[in-house]
This record gives structure tokens, sequence and C-alpha cells, in this order.
């Protein structure tokens, strides 16, 4: 979670920002990935070993998991961050 440093004085994109959760993902192989909470699609931005990733090119989000367009091999660190429903 971001945290800022004058909430009453933060912007809604500021806001935003402050409510996203960071998961990390290692040691998955092939093209479906799974993020282990339900994801709020389309407000989300999802890193390939420190690349962002462009969505709906290079994957795709439907609840809890991760598809993309190419597969992931064992090394591939991917970081989400987003606003996930437990």
């Amino acid at each position: 979670m971001f945290l800022l440093p004058d909430a009453g004085h933060a912007t809604a994109n500021e806001r935003a920002l402050s409510q996203m959760t960071r998961v990390r993902i290692t040691a998955q192989t092939g093209t479906t990935l799974s993020l282990g909470l339900t994801l709020r699609a389309g407000l989300e931005q999802v890193f390939k070993n420190g690349s962002l990733l462009d969505p709906g090119a290079d994957y795709t989000i439907s609840g809890a998991t991760l598809t993309l367009t190419s597969a992931a091999v064992s090394t591939d660190v991917f970081v989400v961050y987003g606003h996930f429903r437990g």
C-alpha cells in the first residue's frame, strides 16, 4: 500500500493509488497465472521482470486469473498492482 504525506490534501489519483495492493508472483510457468485474490480488472498495472505489460496485447485478467499471451518461465517475476477483493 502506498502512503501519502498528507491524505487530507490528496488528489483523486493519489487516493486511488493509496488503495492499490501489490501482488508478487514467482515460480509459475505457462500462460495462466493465479493471483490468489480477485482483481477488479481495468485499473491494474502488471510488470514482468520490471517491464510494464500492455493490457490486451500482453495479458488479460478475469477474476483471480492472469492469462498471458506469451508463456511465463519459472524465473519470471510478475508484480501486479491493483484493487483486489478478498
